[in-house]
């Protein structure tokens, strides 16, 4: 028993020894990143217990010996471990690159009450009840009886003229929506006088009502430059007003395909 103390007790007695007469070297050392600010980044050392931060350049001094382990971390980069060797004892000098660190984040589970089928959650949702909005007397300085105050139709003229020449913008019907919207507007007396007074005449005054310049051109094989002399020769041709309607709009292309291959034909025949 007495022998096997002694034998402990010099043996960690030569592990003191050593650890004191382990000399260790002052190295200048630099984080270098590409994106991110490099102060303040930890440098420590396991092997000795001793540890610094980088200063607003990147760079730091700390003690080293051979085979020394060295950590660093911060908060924006990857942590790395690395071991010192011969080289960076013989230049005294240590380079780090340290890669920005990316969170990934967990999936996170939204649940609204709907359980992925479109056709079931369509027939789940609530139907919001009809607003009715009183707007008290306002007829003495702005005259909400007037049929084109509000009027849909006008609303619908506008955005056709500024939406692309069409009903249609990224496919969203502005025209339903703001006729939604100024309906709204619109006091039960005036509803009553629109529906008997005559409609307005719907007839555009050319197709570039309906459709854009660039839509003519790509549907019917014309020039862009070619689609204002294709106007005039359908104002020739006096179009039927009927083929302006929503429910003829499929005619309406029918006969600008015959007319366009017919006006292509011509201007073939005259080069």
């Amino acid at each position: 028993m007495k022998k096997l103390l002694l034998f402990l007790f010099f043996t960690s007695s030569l592990t003191f020894l050593w650890s004191q007469n382990l000399q260790r070297i002052e190295v200048k050392g630099v984080i270098l990143s590409e994106n991110q600010d490099v102060e303040g980044v930890t440098v420590f050392n396991t092997s000795s217990n001793k540890g610094t931060i980088t200063n607003s350049n990147g760079e730091f001094v700390i003690d080293v010996a051979l085979n020394d382990r060295i950590e660093v971390s911060a908060l924006q980069f990857n942590p790395i471990t690395m071991t010192v060797n011969e080289d960076v004892v013989e230049s005294k000098q240590m380079k780090v690159y340290l890669i920005e660190q990316v969170n990934q984040l967990d999936a996170v589970l939204i649940s609204s009450g709907l359980i992925g089928n479109i056709a079931v959650d369509i027939d789940n949702v609530k139907v919001l009840p009809n607003l009715e909005l009183n707007m008290g007397n306002m007829n003495m300085a702005f005259e909400y009886n007037d049929d084109k105050a509000f009027d849909n139709q006008v609303v619908s003229d506008h955005l056709n003229a500024v939406m692309d020449k069409g009903r249609f913008y990224n496919g969203i019907d502005f025209v339903q929506i703001a006729g939604g919207i100024f309906g709204l507007f619109v006091t039960p007396k005036s509803r009553k006088l629109r529906k008997n007074t005559t409609p307005l005449n719907h007839t555009p005054k050319d197709i570039t009502n309906v459709f854009s310049h660039l839509y003519i051109a790509e549907t019917f094989k014309i020039s862009e430059e070619k689609v204002p002399a294709f106007m005039g020769f359908l104002e020739s041709k006096e179009i039927n007003p009927e083929l302006f309607k929503e429910e003829n709009k499929l005619q309406l292309i029918d006969y600008l395909m015959k007319q366009s291959s017919l006006f292509l034909e011509l201007n073939d025949n005259k080069n």
